[in-house]
C-alpha cells in the first residue's frame, strides 16, 4: 500500500475515532492487544451477521457495519502506533515527501 493511501486511511480513521467509542463497540479495553481486538471482532461479527439475524435484519446490518468500522479503526490505529514507535517505513515515507 502506498504511503499516500495509508495516510488517507489514517486520517479517515482519526476522524471516525473522534465520533464514537470504538473500544466500547468491540467490548475491549483501551489496552487490548491485536489478538484481543481480532477475537472480539470475530465474535461480534458472527453474532451480528445479517444472515444470522433474519428476523431483525436492519438492526443487524447497522450493528455489523458499526462493528466492522470499529475493527478498521482499531487496526489502523494499531498499525500507526507500530510505525511511530518502531519506525518501520518512516524513513521511506520521509524520502517520498521530500522535494
Amino acid at each position: 500500500m502506498e504511503i499516500h493511501e495509508s495516510l488517507g486511511k489514517a486520517e479517515k480513521a482519526l476522524k471516525m475515532s473522534k465520533r464514537k467509542d470504538w473500544y466500547k463497540i468491540l467490548g475491549i479495553s483501551r489496552t487490548a492487544s491485536i489478538s484481543e481486538i481480532k477475537k472480539a471482532y470475530k465474535k461480534l461479527a458472527l453474532q451480528w451477521h445479517p444472515d444470522k439475524n433474519v428476523g431483525n435484519r436492519e438492526e443487524a446490518e447497522n450493528k455489523f457495519r458499526e462493528i466492522a468500522a470499529a475493527y478498521e479503526v482499531q487496526q489502523n490505529s494499531t498499525s500507526l502506533f507500530h510505525i511511530h514507535t518502531h519506525g518501520h517505513g518512516l524513513s521511506h515515507s520521509l524520502d517520498i515527501l521530500t522535494f
